[in-house]
C-alpha cells in the first residue's frame, strides 16, 4: 500500500472520491484544492492535477467520467487570521478531462452566512 506525505499541510480532508483508478480529494482551510490522483499503481499514488478555489466541498459524487458535482459550503478568506468565513451552500461541478488542470466548470450557491 502507498500513501501520499505532505500533501496539503496544515489543511484537513473534507471529502474524497474513487473512481477506477483515479481519486479525487478535497482539502481545506482557507481555499478548497481539488486533488486529481493516479491510483493506477496503489503502491505508489500520484498528484496529476490539482485546482484552488474558495470554498470546499463535503461531499463529492460522480456524474460522469469526466465530470464531478461537489456539494459543499461557499468561503471567504478572512482579511486577517488564518482562517476563512462560511457562506452559504455550494454546488460545483467540475470537469477533470484535463486531469493536470481540472475546472470548476459551473456553481450554484444557496443563502449566505447566518
Amino acid at each position: 500500500m502507498g500513501r501520499l506525505e505532505d500533501l496539503a499541510p496544515g489543511e484537513k480532508i473534507y471529502s474524497a472520491r474513487f473512481m477506477g483508478d483515479r481519486g479525487y480529494l478535497v482539502t481545506f482551510r482557507k481555499v478548497d484544492p481539488l486533488f486529481v490522483l493516479d491510483l493506477s499503481q496503489p503502491t505508489n499514488p500520484k498528484v496529476l492535477g490539482k485546482l484552488k478555489i474558495p470554498g470546499y466541498s463535503d461531499y463529492l459524487h460522480p456524474y460522469d467520467e469526466n465530470h464531478i458535482i461537489g456539494v459543499g459550503k461557499e468561503t471567504v478568506a478572512a482579511e486577517q487570521g488564518d482562517f476563512a468565513w462560511y457562506q452559504g451552500v455550494k454546488i460545483s461541478l467540475f470537469d477533470v478531462t484535463d486531469v493536470e488542470d481540472p475546472r470548476e466548470i459551473d456553481k450554484y450557491e444557496i443563502g449566505d452566512r447566518g
